[in-house]
């Protein structure tokens, strides 16, 4: 993990130094261990490293590249490229390389996280690249004189030629919960660079291409079950191994869940007693009150991986404001996705073992390891009959549902489609004069009214109700849910978090590989019995009891911890929020009355999360 950032004259002018030190100096909070530059007088490229042997830079001829990136593929990209199989090359000199043999398609060669950027001297042209799901963070500005990027959009907004001015369209879809955007930002002229595209720069254009889509799906086909099982099982294997190669000390988050306890059990397996797992957890006396910890399923996954390092973590005695200076710091926008808000104490931890890279299993339910709502009427779709018969059958007995209801409801979506039911409803609300539940929910948004017209707030929920619901195609629906904003959103924050702390996520689930081979699968492997996420499971066999695996529910949260700390101050997170004078930019956005109001109608410890989120956004208005 390290920071990059840039600035490129497009009309071949000097780049002025002061720009160059202003971008160095701001970008560097976070205790680099080392500083890299590179420039000339049209062009500055900068970076900070985690690790003192990092390369971010590299030159040869007549092209310079900066990159944050780690890359997983590196033994087949080194065969494709003709280069020396026994020479352990930098994850830079493999990027240039293959930069220079496949031009702008050597992102499709890519496996890995990473925002690289590479500037041709010969034709003062930039090239920009970012990963397929968002991991690695990148903010750009661009004009028809400049062209500036950051891993941190401070390292833009600290230069003279970005104005800071408030994105109002951000700020509303924040207050009312809208995730219609990855790429708009706090601030109308940063912009984030979107996940699975590449674009071009010169003087004369901007150019952006998308270059991985994931519905170029390859069938994957086998004789029996096993070795669909087998195959899915080396990737994952695969997934974990490549990902802790070159560090010794690693953690993983372990929430109790299925997704973080296969990673953690296989993590283990190739590392042993190098590794430590951490688990928030609420203190007995707490369970109940409106979050839960599964503490049991975290120490039963801990003691069948051979785990002696777990910590069950608290976070005693901490508020909501002890984090409130760290997030202001780190975040320069107040986050859309909370996740990372309180995990300050876990990366405290990690930072003062001396780990570097910790495991999530975030991803899963997004793609490798989702429900996969809605395969009935895929099976259907196939011809597989006796499949459905098969299925529809077995969710009858498991959910105690009579099998001509099951069919009624699956013919009815046939016929007339998801969305169908939904307009449907809608309308009817509409001539009914009555509420719809859409508006109801959107009433209790604390955006001021004003704005709901100005904005057409309206309309943009309903695009976003839209595309967060299903389509009625099941493997859109899927694709769909591993793009849907949120996910890139999540990725980039933790990044930033966890970087504040010298650390650096890693994600098995969502490799590229991984992702291909599961949705070549044949359907009945991504859910089966009533059951979905059935291949994942499949696996999870081999490797933790089966009761723990086939267990229908799961009580626990990756954020019991916010409970917790919001008994301890989050009143005066509430109060700090009203004590904000009037006239205050805040004001201009929030309904105070609203917010008021909602205290009687939501849960204490969801509204101090959303309290203090207020806070972080007052400080950006100011």
């Amino acid at each position: 993990m390290s920071s990059i950032f840039g600035i490129v004259n497009r009309r071949g002018a000097l780049v002025k130094r002061k720009h160059a030190q202003t971008m160095l100096k701001v970008m560097n909070h976070w205790g680099a261990t080392s500083e890299s530059d590179w420039k000339n007088d049209t062009v500055y490229f900068g970076g900070l490293k985690l690790y003192r042997d990092e390369r971010q830079s590299y030159v040869e001829q007549l092209h310079v590249l900066l990159a944050d990136a780690t890359l997983f593929n590196k033994e087949e990209l080194k065969k494709k490229l003709g280069l020396n199989s026994a020479e352990n090359y930098a994850d830079t000199v493999l990027l240039l390389q293959a930069y220079l043999k496949w031009g702008k398609d050597c992102s499709n060669y890519l496996n890995g996280a990473f925002a690289f950027v590479i500037y041709d001297q010969n034709t003062n042209e930039v090239f920009v690249v970012r990963d397929h799901h968002g991991i690695k963070p990148l903010y750009y500005f661009s004009n028809d004189e400049y062209f500036a990027f950051a891993t941190e959009m401070k390292g833009l907004l600290c230069l003279p030629f970005v104005s800071k001015e408030v994105n109002e369209q951000y700020v509303a879809d924040f207050i009312c919960r809208i995730w219609l955007d990855n790429t708009q930002t706090l601030y109308k002229n940063v912009h984030r660079f979107p996940p699975a595209h590449y674009a071009t720069i010169n003087d004369r254009a901007f150019q952006m291409r998308k270059y991985w889509k994931a519905e170029n799906i390859r069938p994957i086909s086998f004789k029996k079950e096993a070795d669909y099982v087998d195959a899915f099982e080396e990737m994952l294997i695969r997934a974990v191994k490549v990902r802790a190669e070159g560090s010794l000390y690693i953690g993983t988050e372990l929430s109790g869940g299925l997704d973080s306890s296969l990673v953690t059990a296989l993590l283990s397996k190739q590392k042993g007693k190098n590794l430590s797992s951490y688990s928030y957890v609420l203190p007995t006396h707490l369970e109940g009150k409106g979050l839960f910890s599964d503490s049991d399923k975290v120490i039963e996954v801990a003691k069948k991986a051979g785990i002696t390092d777990l910590e069950l973590l608290i976070d005693e005695g901490k508020g909501m404001l002890d984090s409130l200076a760290w997030n202001l710091n780190v975040h320069d926008e107040p986050p859309f996705e909370f996740n990372a808000l309180f995990r300050d104490g876990l990366y405290q931890k990690m930072h003062k073992k001396g780990q570097r890279l910790l495991f999530s299993g975030f991803g899963g339910d997004e793609m490798v390891s989702s429900q996969a709502s809605g395969y009935l009427k895929q099976l259907y779709k196939e011809g597989k009959k006796s499949l459905l018969k098969e299925e529809i059958k077995a969710i009858s007995k498991r959910k105690r549902k009579s099998e001509w209801l099951l069919y009624s409801s699956l013919y009815f979506k046939l016929l007339a489609g998801d969305r169908f039911v939904t307009s449907t409803v809608k309308a009817f609300y509409s001539l009914s004069g009555k509420e719809s539940e859409l508006q109801k929910k959107l009433k209790h948004r604390p955006l001021l009214e004003h704005w709901f017209k100005q904005l057409n707030m309206e309309d943009r929920f309903n695009a976003y109700q839209k595309r967060y619901s299903r389509n009625g195609n099941f493997i859109e629906d899927q694709i769909r849910r591993l793009q849907e904003p949120h996910v890139s959103m999540r990725l980039e924050y933790q990044a930033q978090a966890a970087r504040s702390f010298q650390l650096d996520y890693r994600y098995p689930l969502l490799d590229v590989d991984l992702i291909e081979l599961y949705l070549g699968l044949p359907t009945e492997f991504k859910a089966r019995n009533g059951y979905g996420r059935y291949i994942f499971k499949k696996v999870m066999e081999r490797h933790l009891p089966k009761d723990f695996v086939w267990r229908e529910t799961k009580k626990g949260s990756s954020n019991p911890q916010v409970l917790n700390r919001t008994l301890n101050d989050g009143k005066k997170v509430q109060e700090k929020l009203f004590s904000i004078e009037g006239n205050h930019p805040l004001w201009n956005y929030l309904d105070r009355e609203k917010l008021k109001n909602n205290r009687i109608k939501f849960k204490d410890w969801n509204q101090s999360t959303t309290d203090f989120v207020y806070l972080l956004l007052a400080d950006k208005l100011e």
